[in-house]
């Protein structure tokens, strides 16, 4: 295992968990003891040392403990991974089971071709610190800027996340990483709505109830006679994909064109504070919407068994 340094950043306990990346080569020990890389880490975690105060290797080795991408070794018979338990036993870490076996055959370098381990490093870049901006330089430095698209653009945190919702039904003894709590979720979807609304009150002239906690839609819009029910999503992204349940298709195909779809994009999602806060947006209206079957991809199915 090597450590590329990390280019200087604001210290945050995230970018502190995760400010390393080990780089793997066929032939290497997937897990390596911490004092054979401590050194290591206190080179890359210098950015984020507060005041004076020497970086503390421990902390981001013992974050390994209980991610699906990362694994730390445990003493025998212990449940959790104390600071001491890391430096007086000397233990291992590195990529999960799960990970180093989906490196391909042949792939000897992170700089190679293909996914390889340039992919799914992007794949758990991507995981871990979403879009954050601020770790643009450590994909830099690990020569994965341009395989940014490796990891599915196509993928909002929205859609990462209802899929690893679904996984975790199918699936229930793995571990599946979300991308955003259900407070930022809903910091988002409540952004989304008031952008909406306000959009149809103040430059359309519609009077608006908010109905996305008992009804299949979020919003309706009236004005005289008129009645449109309006799908709201909200994401942080550019708004390219979106979630949408069974049940919100089949409103929306019975209720065009007295219907609107409206994508809040680019929100800005400040986790700063106590609670998550959501702010900004950019309001995309389709009205009427007029589902495009083509553009729906399906990321679950109800199996009958004939059982």
């Amino acid at each position: 295992m090597s450590i590329e340094p990390m280019a200087s950043q604001p210290h945050t306990s995230t970018s502190y968990s995760y400010g390393l990346l080990p780089e793997h080569d066929l032939g290497c020990p997937a897990w390596s003891p911490f004092n054979q890389v401590r050194a290591e880490l206190a080179q890359i975690l210098a950015p984020f040392a507060v005041a004076q105060a020497a970086p503390d290797p421990v902390m981001p080795w013992r974050a390994l403990d209980g991610s699906m991408l990362w694994e730390l070794e445990k003493p025998s018979g212990a449940t959790s991974v104390s600071e001491s338990d890391v430096k007086s036993l000397n233990l291992r870490a590195g990529l999960s089971e799960l990970m180093y076996n989906r490196i391909p055959d042949g792939d000897a370098s992170y700089q190679g071709g293909g996914k390889g381990f340039a992919g799914i490093a992007v794949d758990v870049i991507a995981t871990l610190v979403g879009s954050e901006p601020g770790f643009s330089p450590l994909l830099e430095q690990l020569g994965l800027a341009d395989l940014r698209s490796v990891a599915r653009a196509d993928e909002s945190s929205e859609v990462a996340d209802a899929i690893a919702a679904v996984e975790s039904v199918s699936n229930p003894r793995r571990k599946f990483g979300r991308r955003l709590t259900a407070e930022e979720n809903l910091a988002i979807e409540m952004r989304a709505v008031f952008v909406t609304r306000e959009h149809f009150e103040d430059e359309l002239g519609y009077r608006t109830e908010d109905v996305g906690t008992y009804d299949s839609y979020d919003v309706r819009a009236s004005n005289g006679q008129q009645v449109i029910k309006i799908e709201v999503k909200g994401t942080t992204t550019d708004g390219a994909a979106v979630v949408l349940t069974r049940n919100e298709v089949n409103l929306h195909r019975v209720e065009y064109p007295n219907n609107a779809l409206a994508v809040v994009r680019n929100i800005v999602l400040d986790r700063s504070g106590g609670r998550p806060v959501a702010t900004g947006g950019e309001l995309i209206l389709v009205m009427p919407w007029e589902i495009n079957e083509g553009g729906l991809v399906p990321i679950a199915y109800d199996y009958r068994t004939g059982v």
